[in-house]
């Protein structure tokens, strides 16, 4: 099992589409009728030997450091990184921190994925000042200093996103090895009426993945080169082989979240929200972790591609946040996906039969973090 760790709800940053919507949605709360939890400790109240202990029942326990902003907690991420019995040790981080990690420990990560939105201009106008410099400096420094593993740029995409110029940036940086987004649509609750969600899907994002797509296709013909952009892999690899997809990011079965209070949920970013609670690394076993599985419901079990897409997103699916005009819109987004990739399957399988690409540079590791569907 795959466990994203809360090591604190604290960050070192104020992006506009996480903390400035964070209190907004805040100061429309009722307490206490939420299904919410907002009493959760600032960072993890549990004592270390009961995570180890629970990591003990799973010789495939691997750890993902998770937050807020982990590297604000570095001194337990050591202590963890020498005592928790992982297999493989992860992280998710803003990165303007990284350089403060030990190089040893660094490179003992499979896997970094790392918050960076896109072009110089509009990372910085969204996440804030310098941040773009700040993260590319210290990308460069682990590479230098020997990080060999996956290293994912990890974008928040939104209106303000051309989805298009900004993988395209990312993905020609040579330091980072794959690039990921999730579309920033559906999971809060006051944001939406105060939006043209559905103007911009039309107009900009899905035209702009179609010409995301054709690209992708140009550098196989071109260069031989299957860049490693998720969205695209993950949901190809399923139009491939005909598998019937869970929820692809393993939420809910396979990558669970670790709360600061030390309560096991069916996704990492689904702090305090109790009804995807799955039990309590100090009280449950695996087998009954395992045994809570929970599946999205509702639209998204009578939907024609949910072989494919999985659901998308458990939290957003059982939380409703949006009404059902919005999330419509959001679905439109995985149709258009799923539809393009579709339409270039012959294409592909042409290129791979020429030998121009190989079948195998569509694998990809599963729930390493990345949601796969926007």
């Amino acid at each position: 099992m795959h466990y994203y760790l809360a090591l604190t709800s604290k960050c070192n940053l104020l992006c506009k589409y996480c903390y400035g919507k964070s209190c907004d949605d805040y100061s429309t709360l009722d307490e206490e009728n939420s299904d919410y939890d907002y009493s959760l400790p600032p960072k993890i109240n549990f004592d270390l030997t009961e995570l180890i202990n629970y990591a003990k029942q799973d010789k495939n326990f691997t750890l993902t450091f998770y937050g807020g902003e982990p590297l604000l907690q570095i001194d337990l991420i050591l202590e963890m990184m020498e005592k928790v019995p992982a297999k493989e040790f992860m992280m998710q981080t803003n990165a303007i921190l990284l350089h403060r990690l030990p190089t040893q420990n660094v490179n003992k990560l499979s896997t970094i994925l790392c918050s960076i939105d896109g072009t110089l201009e509009h990372t910085n106008e969204r996440r804030g000042d310098r941040v773009y410099e700040r993260v590319l400096k210290n990308v460069k420094f682990v590479r230098k200093n020997g990080f060999s593993g996956e290293l994912i740029a990890r974008m928040t995409v939104d209106e303000t996103s051309d989805i298009f110029e900004n993988v395209k940036h990312l993905i020609e940086i040579p330091e980072f090895s794959a690039v990921h987004w999730q579309l920033d649509a559906g999971f809060w609750e006051s944001d939406y009426e105060q939006r043209d969600f559905e103007n911009w899907v039309k107009n900009s994002y899905n035209p702009k993945i179609t010409k995301l797509i054709d690209w992708w296709i140009s550098e196989m013909k071109e260069n031989g080169k299957v860049h490693r952009i998720y969205p695209f892999i993950g949901v190809f690899e399923s139009i491939l082989t005909g598998e019937k997809s869970p929820m692809k990011c393993g939420a809910g079965h396979s990558c669970l979240g670790i709360q600061t209070d030390g309560k096991v949920v069916a996704c990492p970013i689904t702090a305090g929200f109790k009804p995807l609670y799955m039990g309590d690394i100090r009280e449950s076993s695996l087998e009954d972790v395992k045994a809570a599985r929970i599946n999205p419901d509702g639209f998204c079990n009578s939907c024609e591609i949910k072989d494919i897409c999985g659901g998308r997103c458990l939290y957003w699916n059982k939380s409703n946040l949006w009404p059902e005009k919005g999330r419509k819109e959001i679905c439109s987004t995985i149709f258009h996906l799923v539809e393009s990739l579709n339409t270039k399957k012959q294409e592909i399988l042409k290129l791979i039969e020429e030998g121009k690409i190989k079948r195998e540079d569509f694998d990809y590791p599963k729930y390493n973090g990345c949601e796969i569907i926007p």
